[in-house]
């Protein structure tokens, strides 16, 4: 696979932040040097929201809908999921930012502030199965120019595959991380959402999650959630929203929804190229928990 750009990388921890292309020592986004300590310290409040998801796994979709249940309208937000991402931002940019909050990331539980877990927020974890996480994945990266063009889906996927670094933009190791947040935390309930339920049973999954945030939510109210945060209309919603980032045109995230669609990963892999991902897959895996729907 052939980078279209040499990016600087930050690590802290297992936390990577790579810089904007041709910026060689400083980006839009703070310093995650300096931005994950203080996210560690942030005041937080007993009904702030957490949301926790690898990229490409429906973070958009869970937040606009958590969004509507807390505040108990079916009113889209106003500012874009990144204007409300932790690591996006210095955590003085939330102070006036009004309740309920609902955040996201696609960092790890042991990044959160932790006033969160001493204060028992809510935690929802995000899933989707890899092989169409890393098909949206690779549409992702491809329109925002991260590699050349003329890189194929199984080249790819064979580096995604490959990644060895133990950071959480390698989906097998933060997957690993997800376990042990839901089996092992035992001091902090964790409410674990599956793409492919939320696509096959919307209703029944968004009533869980009304269940798991302590609140009351009539049947009919639940149903216009679903219905206003379907593929289609979340689509059409985000042209509504402020710029995703404060200096960034909207059209350079114009390539966040594609299609949403469960199975897509069969248009995409060759024979080859699932016969490889399942035997990396059962390797790295082994005695994982999670069962993950391929189809519908």
């Amino acid at each position: 696979m052939t980078p279209r750009h040499t990016v600087k990388t930050f690590q802290v921890g297992d936390a990577i932040q790579h810089l904007a292309p041709g910026s060689e020592e400083s980006s839009i986004l703070p310093d995650l040097r300096e931005v994950l300590p203080l996210i560690k310290e942030m005041p937080v409040y007993e009904d702030d929201v957490f949301i926790i998801a690898s990229a490409k796994t429906g973070t958009h979709w869970t937040w606009e809908i958590v969004n509507m249940l807390m505040k108990g309208t079916t009113d889209y937000e106003k500012m874009s999921k990144a204007r409300r991402q932790l690591e996006f931002h210095y955590p003085d940019e939330f102070k006036d930012m009004p309740r309920p909050r609902v955040f996201n990331t696609h960092l790890l539980l042991h990044h959160i502030p932790k006033q969160a877990i001493e204060k028992k927020c809510k935690v929802i974890v995000v899933q989707r199965n890899p092989k169409d996480t890393v098909v949206s994945l690779f549409y992702h990266m491809k329109a925002s120019g991260a590699f050349d063009a003329e890189t194929t889906f199984s080249e790819f996927l064979s580096a995604w595959m490959k990644l060895e670094t133990v950071t959480n933009h390698n989906w097998f190791y933060y997957t690993k991380k997800l376990q042990e947040m839901l089996y092992d935390q035992t001091n902090l309930p964790i409410h674990n959402v599956y793409y492919e339920d939320m696509k096959s049973n919307p209703v029944g999954e968004v009533k869980k999650i009304v269940e798991y945030l302590g609140i009351n939510r009539a049947d009919d109210f639940i149903h216009q959630v679903v219905d206003k945060c379907c593929f289609d209309n979340l689509k059409k919603a985000d042209d509504t929203k402020v710029s995703a980032l404060e200096g960034i045109p909207k059209q350079a995230f114009s390539f966040m929804y594609r299609k949403g669609e469960v199975g897509d990963w069969k248009n995409h892999f060759t024979v080859a190229d699932n016969e490889e991902f399942d035997r990396i897959y059962n390797e790295k895996m082994n005695g994982i928990k999670f069962t993950y729907k391929y189809t519908l």
